[in-house]
């Protein structure tokens, strides 16, 4: 039997067609793999955004670590009364002592400048400065920068416009932790538990070294700090107690103050308050008045210049 010549150029025609679509099935199916290859190379990956990192500590950090931090010895007073006998000696509520019970400070001559012997040293030599009213005006200013802040709605934090003026006098780091001590002291007693002690030994404008007023005082404990401040500077600078004592006096023979959170001057359910005068007249003028002699024995036998 003949194959027909038409039949045969069309059979051979379809197994061509045939061959080269099975070879273009073969390059179409790798490149178009290539091709998903390529595109999931080149699908851009989503950007993920570095998380909030704490920020870096201030240059003050330094200042921190300048200073170390007291050891906790324990407390042994709760007001100067409880130290007994030696003249000059506070009760220090700052001294970061381990709490006693009630007792929250330490019986100490004025803190920066207590030695193993418990005697006065040289200040020239300790105090890294002999220029009386340059510590004075430093000390004003902590208490100012307080007062400023105890009527403000806020964090309770001093000015930090006033503290930095303090901060960068020239004065050695032992004397400017005393003078944050004495006015931290002079608050509590006047303030009451409204104020707060700071964790830390320090002086640099850091949560850890300042104290603060858990709420704003009313416009009598304003003026009550105003009239303790007014009273402790113009007595270191007559070398006298007594203007502290007159100007508390004049404060509380016109007014009656009560914080909100009591205090260790104001009565609040210790029989032992008697010891302490039994009001916050005599308890304040007995503290303040011990503050006012321990920096007067340290200071240099002279009068002020300015």
């Amino acid at each position: 039997m003949k194959t027909h010549p038409t039949i045969t150029v069309f059979f051979l025609a379809g197994i061509a067609l045939l061959m080269l679509g099975a070879d273009l099935f073969s390059h179409t199916g790798v490149s178009q793999v290539t091709l998903v290859q390529q595109v999931q190379v080149q699908r851009p990956v989503p950007e993920v955004k570095p998380q909030s990192t704490v920020p870096s500590p201030s240059n003050r950090q330094q200042i921190i670590e300048r200073v170390p931090l007291r050891q906790a010895t324990p407390c042994d007073c709760y007001w100067r009364s409880d130290c007994g006998s030696p003249q000059h000696w506070v009760c220090n509520y700052g001294s970061g002592c381990a709490h006693s019970g009630k007792l929250d400070g330490r019986c100490q001559p004025w803190f920066p400048f207590e030695n193993p012997k418990n005697t006065m040293m040289d200040p020239t030599r300790v105090g890294g400065s002999n220029d009386e009213e340059l510590f004075v005006q430093v000390l004003d200013l902590w208490f100012k920068s307080y007062v400023v802040a105890a009527e403000k709605k806020g964090n309770g934090l001093p000015d930090h416009a006033l503290l930095d003026q303090a901060l960068v006098a020239k004065l050695s780091d032992r004397v400017h932790v005393g003078i944050k001590d004495t006015v931290f002291n002079v608050i509590d007693v006047l303030a009451g538990f409204d104020f707060a002690m700071p964790p830390g030994n320090c002086y640099a404008y850091d949560t850890r070294c300042l104290g603060f007023f858990r709420i704003p005082l009313d416009p009598k404990g304003v003026q009550l700090l105003e009239a303790g401040e007014r009273g402790f500077v113009e007595a270191l600078r007559a070398k006298d107690r007594r203007l502290v004592e007159r100007a508390l006096q004049d404060f509380w023979k016109n007014n009656d103050y009560r914080p909100h959170h009591t205090g260790r001057c104001y009565p609040h359910g210790h029989a032992e308050f008697g010891a302490a005068g039994g009001s916050p007249l005599i308890c304040q003028r007995q503290e303040l008045g011990a503050m006012v002699d321990a920096v007067l024995a340290w200071l240099p036998p002279k009068r002020f210049t300015k």
